[in-house]
């Protein structure tokens, strides 16, 4: 039995319920976060995560001679779609997704929300003006485009 069970992301954490009480998951926005809070003396880590990761867990278990069991919660899977129209801003909540949309558009000079800082540098790595929201949520990435809106009719008033 695990006493405490550390995951990033809400997406993992809601695949996590369907087998765990909500209540003995902590949620964490990014894996740097999630990675300040174990033991230096951890030395099992199961790792549920999505089947397109990032290094950062299993790296950080490395150095602490930790074995790390990975457990694929959900598979992330790119559908590429085209987009014709002029675009203002597009909202990113994945690097996964980046990818997704760049397969099949060019930048045209939109500018990009991104979820967090691993998101910015997929849309940074594409020459993508990136805003990053300050709440890593769904409801934070809204906030912020909302945010950009105002501040974009009010300097268009002045």
């Amino acid at each position: 039995r695990c006493d405490k069970i550390l995951v990033v992301g809400q997406k993992v954490f809601n695949a996590m319920t369907q087998f765990v009480e909500a209540s003995r998951i902590r949620v964490f926005d990014q894996a740097e976060n999630l990675i300040t809070n174990l033991d230096q003396n951890t030395n099992h880590i199961i790792y549920p995560c999505s089947s397109r990761r990032l290094k950062t867990i299993p790296n950080y278990a490395d150095q602490l001679g930790s074995k790390i069991e990975e457990f694929h919660v959900y598979h992330t899977q790119l559908i590429p779609f085209r987009i014709d129209q002029a675009i203002d801003y597009m909202l990113f909540f994945s690097p996964s997704g980046v990818e997704s949309y760049y397969k099949s558009n060019m930048a045209r000079g939109e500018r990009a929300i991104a979820i967090g800082p691993t998101t910015a540098l997929a849309l940074e790595a594409q020459g993508i003006e990136t805003i990053i929201s300050t709440k890593r949520s769904v409801d934070g990435v809204i906030e912020t485009l909302n945010e950009q809106i105002r501040h974009n009719i009010h300097d268009q008033k002045q």
